[in-house]
């Protein structure tokens, strides 16, 4: 081969053509042969770059903060997979874009920290909260992520008042509990943390929060005053409410932001975002329906083992695109800051 590489200043790329320079001597075979060379290499590139997008995609469980610093030179490659995934779904995608999940979780951790100043802990219920539960997550928050799905769903003559009255008729019900207990917060250790507990939920009449907490109190040995419900789309509201100089203000949010969150959730697009799973506590014989993980024939540990290891490709995309949003949007503000 008469050349190995290509400089600029001799050789130039355009339209994937290999341009020769005016006067210079090569021969139309070997002129060839480095056009072939240099277009495969191109190629093999490309190829490497769309398999580290899709495997990191592919991997178990949500996008840490850990996971995104450690892609280090990789970020943009497997950032740009990300976008692809997210626009090849956008019908979903459009109800909750990153950027405003991003925000959203700005305006909410500083909400909560004002609210706050003692500490606290987040408690994200089921799939609607998740993925801005993320974002809070990324942000320094310490959140524990809970499948449940159908809590709501328990008779009333089972559950009068919120308060299911029989646990053990509900068996996925009492491996919920396990969970808590085991992520702390619920048991001895968590009665002894003096930091608050924030449920968290999208709520439309408030049934699923209320019955948690008082599955928390009933079953998990903490004090009603130490929980706290919150419900993001009221909060998001309020705040939304507070006018001009607010953090809705500050973040540049709209009303039409909190709209179409809203709708995504109705009509179960925001379900399609999460990473976490479905887990009936009704009805343990769901035959494969998509989202959901069952328990039988399985320990506790294997159980809790599929809970945090399940994600999909399209939640991770939207996980790290969410944290290069926040990223992007904390190093503005502390640019602001400095400038000002």
């Amino acid at each position: 081969m008469i050349i190995n590489t290509v400089s600029h200043n001799l050789y130039s790329f355009k339209q994937n053509k290999l341009q020769k320079p005016a006067g210079a001597s090569l021969s139309k075979r070997n002129y060839d042969y480095s056009c072939a060379d240099i277009k495969a290499g191109q190629y093999k590139a490309m190829v490497e770059m769309q398999n580290k997008g899709e495997k990191f995609l592919k991997q178990s469980g949500r996008v840490t903060k850990e996971q995104y610093k450690a892609l280090g030179k990789d970020r943009e490659t497997v950032l740009r997979r990300a976008k692809e995934e997210i626009e090849k779904n956008y019908d979903v995608c459009k109800y909750l874009k990153p950027e405003t999940a991003a925000k959203f979780a700005l305006v909410l951790k500083e909400y909560l920290d004002n609210k706050n100043p003692e500490g606290y802990k987040l408690v994200s219920i089921g799939t609607s909260p998740d993925m801005v539960a993320n974002a809070l997550n990324f942000l320094g928050c310490d959140v524990t992520f809970v499948p449940v799905s159908s809590l709501k769903n328990i008779p009333s003559k089972n559950c009068p008042n919120g308060v299911v009255k029989n646990i053990e008729d509900y068996p996925n019900l009492e491996k919920v509990m396990k969970y808590l207990e085991y992520k702390e917060i619920s048991g001895d250790n968590a009665a002894n943390d003096v930091r608050k507990i924030i449920i968290i939920d999208i709520a439309h009449k408030g049934g699923t929060l209320k019955r948690f907490q008082n599955l928390l109190t009933e079953y998990g040995n903490i004090n009603t005053e130490k929980i706290e419900q919150f419900d993001f789309m009221k909060a998001l509201r309020e705040l939304e409410n507070a006018g001009n100089n607010g953090l809705f203000d500050k973040y540049n949010l709209k009303y039409k932001d909190i709209v179409d969150y809203n709708m995504g959730e109705t009509e179960g697009f925001i379900g399609r975002l999460s990473n976490t799973p479905h887990f009936d506590v009704i009805d343990d014989n769901i035959n494969n329906k998509e989202g959901y993980i069952k328990s039988s024939n399985k320990t506790d540990e294997e159980l809790f083992e599929a809970f945090e290891n399940y994600s999909t490709p399209l939640g991770r995309a939207h996980n790290l695109v969410v944290m290069d949003e926040l990223e992007k949007l904390q190093q503005k503000r502390e640019l602001q800051n400095k400038v000002f």
